[in-house]
C-alpha cells in the first residue's frame, strides 16, 4: 500500500510540475508576443533588440526559442508580424502596402512573399477567399432558420391551432365536462 501512495505521489507531482512548467512556457511566448506587438511598427526590431527586452543573451533566448516552439528568434518575430498582418487584412480597410509597413516589413515585395509562404496565398487573394469563406458561413448558418420555419409552418402550428379549436368548441359544447346528477 505504501509503494502504490508513493508511486501516485510521484505520478501527481509530476503532472503538477509539468502543467507549472508549461504555464511558464506559455507566459514566455506571450511575453514574447507582447513585446513584439510593442515593437511591431519598428522595421529595424530583430533578434538583439528582443534578446534585450526579455533580458536574455541572444543565444539564450534562440536555444529557448528552439525548444518550445521550434523556431529562430527571427522567425518568430517574422510569425509574429504576419498574424498581426492577417488581422489588419481582415478587419481594416487599408492597402496591404501600408499594412506591409504598419507591422513592420521596409518592403511591400518582401511582405507579399513572407506573407504568401506562411499563409499559402498571396493577401489580396487571401482577403478575397476569407471573405469568401465567410458568406459561406453565412449561408450555413441561415439554413437550419430557414428549416426551423418550415418546422414551425408545418407541425407546430397545425398543431396549435387544433388545440385551440378543440378549447373553443369544448367550450361550446362542453364536450369533457362532468355531467352532474
Amino acid at each position: 500500500i505504501t509503494i502504490c501512495i508513493l508511486g501516485n505521489f510521484i505520478v501527481n507531482y509530476k503532472r503538477i510540475k509539468s502543467s507549472k512548467l508549461a504555464l511558464m512556457n506559455q507566459e514566455f511566448i506571450h511575453r514574447l508576443s507582447e513585446i513584439v506587438e510593442e515593437n511591431l511598427t519598428n522595421e529595424n526590431f530583430g533578434p538583439e533588440d528582443l534578446a534585450a527586452k526579455m533580458r536574455m543573451s541572444h543565444s539564450g533566448l534562440h536555444r529557448k526559442l528552439k525548444e518550445l516552439s521550434n523556431q529562430t528568434i527571427s522567425q518568430f518575430i517574422r510569425e509574429e508580424r504576419l498574424k498581426k498582418a492577417k488581422d489588419l487584412l481582415l478587419n481594416d480597410e487599408i492597402t496591404v502596402s501600408e499594412i506591409a509597413y504598419k507591422v513592420g516589413f521596409g518592403s511591400p515585395t518582401y511582405f507579399n512573399k513572407c506573407f504568401h509562404d506562411y499563409f499559402g496565398a498571396a493577401p489580396g487573394e487571401f482577403k478575397k477567399l476569407e471573405l469568401e469563406k465567410e458568406q459561406e458561413t453565412e449561408i450555413e448558418i441561415s439554413i437550419p432558420k430557414k428549416k426551423i420555419h418550415k418546422v414551425f409552418l408545418f407541425v407546430v402550428a397545425p398543431v396549435l391551432i387544433l388545440a385551440s379549436v378543440f378549447l373553443f368548441l369544448n367550450e361550446k359544447y362542453s364536450f369533457l365536462k362532468k355531467k352532474t346528477p
